[in-house]
């Protein structure tokens, strides 16, 4: 029903037990193993699927990475005995029952889907901006015909990964189609000349966005600029602009069925996905003691340089836990801790056991893993750590949990107001902005740090803007444009300024969440940003935060989008604008 395929380089001990623990997780889907392995730890590698999958395997030994991925693997295909493949990547570990994953392939079957991607479901953000495609719902996945205009859509919206990724289910036809397609591409040299030459132009003045040039130019010699080496696999995927190949039958699941165990990717902002970090990596079992000597527990103080040891002490039925990682893009080696009982008596306790600790005795566990230290009389003991000095350190509490509830909060009130947005009105804006002579922002309090913050920005852009209370503020007028910002649309202060600006034939633009407002009668452009303010509520939105903070978080974040729409209008980079920025600091 569907076979296992991998061209995979296994290059260290980590990265083998990866493979290992990955292929134990998914061993029952299929009886069809296709696989080349490549690196340091190939015969370890080799033995262990041996053993495992005896005549159920087909190896290959395509050793030579000269010859190219794509070259190698398509000597492989001929072996894949169904007409469906998980393209297997080691570091994933299957989350789903056989089951969940045999429907998945039988659906994708019956409606003739030629990709899902089984991975980076990110807490089911990897779905955003797949609502506005018109799906059709099957139990295990859903599918639809994806066209041009739907993956413009889909992409609008925010979905935030290619066309086409490596981890994936495909139909073998598919796949092969998609080998074929860029089998064969110029030298690696030509992209990295490109991208040397666009700096230099970008140095000297002649400005543009690097990455949309190479698109534009990839695009014109039919993708055949190499993106990658070819000794990896990434050519095979395709990115966003890659519409080529579309219309396309594909799907993507109901559930999580994969997930990635040491590498940390963001969607929408969200971090914490890997299995390590979210603490199911690797399985927890029953906690272990073992007997220290004296000796070894003096050692142990005496020899610390690469160790942080913590003495703790616990009254009867008092707990200690703390989880803790490293919080890096990529955790190589997970960091345990070891707890030694110096005096008294406690209890090590985790989601599948306990063991009871006394005098001398130790046990050692994953600090990303939560565990619970219990005195089960008063105890005396030290915590173990290796050294964090170096690190960049992730903990998790009850502290950080609420944290991140209040941030969760936050963050929503903020998206609610900003995609309430017209973005019609948003245009006018920019056009103002560019046609201007000169820019005068003027802001009162918490609003007013909003709008000078964004005149420093229009400033990197090279555009004569200025901040209202600057001592370099020029006479405004005709051709002249004053962008005030006021949630009423009442403030006294602003709206004496916009009275004068207005009486001297200057442009009026007005962002507020009140156009009916006296400020709004005299405003030539009006965007709304609906949050609640001094003297209007807004239906259906009660802040959890006080005053008009949230009217001015709204204001920081809509600027900044602002300035991500006038890069492009304007045709800048970050270099252009790092070009302008005060060099006295």
């Amino acid at each position: 029903m569907l076979t296992v395929f991998a061209n995979i380089r296994i290059n260290d001990p980590e990265r083998l037990q990866h493979m290992k623990d990955s292929f134990y997780s998914f061993r029952s889907i299929s009886d069809n193993w296709v696989i080349n392995v490549r690196g340091s730890q190939r015969q370890q590698a080799v033995d262990f699927l041996k053993k495992e999958l005896g005549n159920q395997i087909t190896l290959f030994e395509l050793l030579d990475d000269k010859r190219g991925w794509i070259q190698n693997t398509l000597k492989m295909l001929p072996s894949v005995k169904y007409d469906y493949m998980l393209v297997w990547n080691e570091d994933h570990i299957c989350l789903a029952e056989p089951d969940e994953i045999k429907g998945v392939v039988n659906e994708m079957k019956d409606h003739n889907v030629v990709y899902l991607p089984y991975t980076w479901w990110f807490f089911g953000k990897i779905k955003k901006g797949l609502e506005a495609l018109p799906f059709n719902h099957a139990r295990f996945i859903d599918h639809v015909t994806l066209s041009s205009d739907d993956w413009k859509k889909a992409t609008d919206k925010g979905y935030p990964y290619g066309l086409i990724a490596l981890c994936g289910i495909f139909k073998v036809t598919f796949f092969k189609q998609l080998m074929l397609l860029d089998k064969y591409k110029l030298p690696l040299f030509l992209t990295t000349n490109f991208y040397r030459f666009a700096t230099v132009l970008n140095k000297i003045g002649i400005s543009f966005n690097q990455r949309k040039a190479f698109n534009t130019v990839n695009k014109l010699l039919f993708h055949k600029l190499r993106r990658y080496s070819k000794e990896t696999p990434f050519d095979l995927e395709k990115d966003r602009s890659r519409t080529e190949i579309l219309p396309l039958k594909v799907a993507w699941p109901k559930k999580e069925l994969f997930a990635c165990i040491d590498d940390e990717l963001k969607c929408d902002g969200v971090s914490g996905y890997q299995l390590i970090k979210r603490g199911l990596y690797p399985k927890p079992s029953t906690p272990q003691s073992k007997l220290l000597k004296t000796s070894e527990i003096n050692e142990i103080f005496e020899k610390n340089n690469d160790y942080e040891i913590t003495n703790l002490n616990l009254l009867k039925d008092n707990s200690y836990n703390k989880v803790f990682y490293e919080d890096a893009v990529r955790i190589e080696v997970p960091m345990k801790q070891t707890v030694v009982v110096l005096s008294g008596k406690i209890s090590v306790k985790n989601s599948v056991g306990e063991v009871v600790l006394y005098n001398g005795q130790a046990s050692t566990f994953y600090t990303h893993i939560h565990h619970e230290i219990t005195a089960l009389e008063n105890a005396h003991m030290i915590l173990i750590s290796p050294s964090t000095s170096n690190k960049k350190i992730e903990h998790i509490s009850q502290t950080i949990s609420m944290l991140n509830e209040n941030t969760n909060t936050i963050l929503s009130e903020i998206n609610k107001v900003l995609s309430g947005i017209d973005e019609a009105q948003i245009e006018p804006l920019i056009s103002a902005i560019i046609k201007a002579k000169k820019i005068v922002t003027v802001g009162a309090g918490r609003v007013g740090l909003a709008t000078k913050a964004f005149t420093q920005r229009l400033g990197h852009f090279g555009l004569e803007a200025y901040h209202l209370g600057d001592s370099t503020v020029p006479h405004i007028g005709e051709g002249d444009l004053l962008l005030a910002c006021s949630g009423s649309g009442e403030t006294q202060t602003v709206f004496d300024i916009v009275d004068i600006a207005k009486k001297n034939n200057a442009k009026i633009a007005l962002l507020t969440g009140n156009k009916d407002s006296r400020i709004g009668n005299l405003a030539d452009v009006i965007v709304e940003v609906k949050a609640p303010s001094k003297t209007k509520a807004v239906e259906g939105l009660i802040s959890i935060q006080p005053m008009t903070t949230l009217n001015e978080q709204c204001l920081y974040i809509f600027f900044d989008s602002l300035v991500l729409s006038l890069m492009d209008k304007l045709n800048e980079s970050h270099e252009t604008m790092w070009g302008r920025h005060s060099n006295l600091e």
